[in-house]
């Protein structure tokens, strides 16, 4: 009994090595290696298939974790790997490769038989349950790449994963397939990776300000602080080049912090020299929201310029915030508190927006550049104006209209009493 028990135990402990070699312990899915081992077999045995790769992640994952617990993030892998298990079919298969980070090879025939595939995995996504009556809106990004007849799996795996890359706006569950374009994009993101260390520490990154104008008189009463990125080398680089990928690698924490205490610098300088000054507003990546960090770090770095927060104005973008995330709104409840003005940027650009201003307390409202694509020609586009206006004022929230081009525009705005404007008829974003 004795010899017989322990080469049974042998066999399993073996049997167990040998699965944890090929399965994720967590959620059961084959790890990298048996999914490609798999995915060639299957390859094999279908050569009459188009067949395709999937890498996807999960958008806001790590704050999903730091929120509401490993426990909690652990659960919502198990459920994507169900998921995925569900939509597959014998031809087909997936695997993790790491974190909340998987891989899948699916079938291509019918694109809309896979596209089908791809809706019922975000809907069931959607119907995790956070509370008894809450769920969580869990943001699929999937990068697809065609596997090439003779080619390498893990050629497509990289190319599905640069197509993953290239989706910058992750506020929603999106899809993008492969292109040549990605790859020099790709490039460039790695080049602009290398530099921006490098960049922060030599103070390449400039701090510029747009003028907010009062429209009872046409007064400056305030500024936006952006950024620009003078390269030795490369010149100027524009926002859009960089803020992305910064957003992508978490860089952008540290560069936020870095304006706003460039901001506070030059509000202790006016200060010092007995000048008018005016609140500047400062952008904010929703990253910062996930941590209460924050609020010590902006606490740290008024007190060291003795700069007033009633002059500091956090600005934060309406997709930004769309996810109804309690513990996000108790951050931006404290930071109100501290005495930051708090702005909710590109108002009217998504669906949430009046559902916000409910729960959040705004002091400045922005609205959305997109309201004056026809100059305001339209009666409708009036009529949302004017009414958009009329409701901040209600609520006691200054407004700011951007992206304001025109006298036409300026001249409408004014009669329907709206507080600030900003755009390219008063002034371009300019050096201190």
């Amino acid at each position: 009994t004795k010899i017989l028990g322990g080469y049974l135990n042998r066999i399993r402990t073996e049997e167990t090595a040998k699965r944890l070699q090929l399965i994720d312990p967590l959620t059961n899915a084959m790890n990298l290696s048996a999914f490609t081992e798999t995915a060639y077999q299957l390859i094999g045995d279908h050569k009459e298939n188009t067949y395709l790769i999937f890498y996807s992640d999960i958008d806001k994952f790590k704050l999903i974790n730091d929120t509401y617990g490993y426990s909690e993030g652990d659960r919502i892998l198990i459920e994507f790997a169900s998921a995925m298990d569900s939509i597959l079919q014998n031809d087909e298969c997936f695997g993790r490769i790491s974190g909340d980070r998987f891989v899948g090879l699916f079938n291509y025939n019918n694109p809309k038989l896979f596209l089908s595939k791809i809706k019922q995995l975000n809907d069931r996504m959607n119907r995790i349950s956070k509370t008894e009556t809450d769920f969580y809106r869990i943001s699929i990004i999937i990068g697809l790449s065609p596997v090439q007849e003779g080619s390498h799996l893990s050629l497509s795996i990289d190319r599905a994963d640069m197509a993953r890359k290239s989706i910058t706006a992750r506020h929603k569950s999106r899809y993008c397939f492969f292109n040549e374009a990605m790859k020099s994009n790709l490039m460039k993101q790695r080049e602009i990776e290398d530099l921006m260390d490098d960049a922060l520490e030599k103070e390449e990154f400039l701090v510029y300000y747009q003028p907010k104008v009062r429209l009872i008189d046409n007064e400056i009463c305030g500024a936006e602080a952006l950024v620009r990125w003078l390269q030795p080398e490369k010149g100027l680089i524009p926002p859009n080049d960089f803020i992305p990928i910064f957003e992508e690698n978490k860089f952008i924490l540290k560069l936020d912090l870095y304006v706003f205490e460039q901001v506070c610098k030059h509000l202790r300088k006016m200060l010092d020299q007995d000048k008018t000054i005016f609140p500047v507003s400062v952008n904010f990546s929703r990253l910062h929201l996930g941590n209460r960090e924050i609020l010590n770090q902006l606490q740290s770095i008024v007190t060291r310029y003795q700069v007033p927060t009633s002059y500091l104005e956090l600005e934060l973008t309406e997709s930004a915030l769309q996810e109804n995330n309690a513990y996000m709104f108790s951050i931006l409840k404290e930071l109100h508190n501290m005495g930051f003005k708090i702005s909710m940027d590109d108002f009217g650009s998504g669906l949430s927006s009046l559902n916000l201003l409910r729960t959040i307390p705004f002091d400045v409202v922005k609205l959305d550049k997109d309201f004056f694509h026809q100059e305001t020609s339209t009666e409708r586009e009036r009529i949302v104006i004017t009414n958009i206006v009329k409701m901040a004022q209600e609520l006691h929230m200054k407004i700011v209209s951007e992206g304001v081009e025109t006298k036409e525009q300026a001249a409408f705005l004014r009669s329907i009493h709206c507080d600030m404007a900003q755009g390219y008829l008063y002034a371009k974003p300019m050096p201190v």
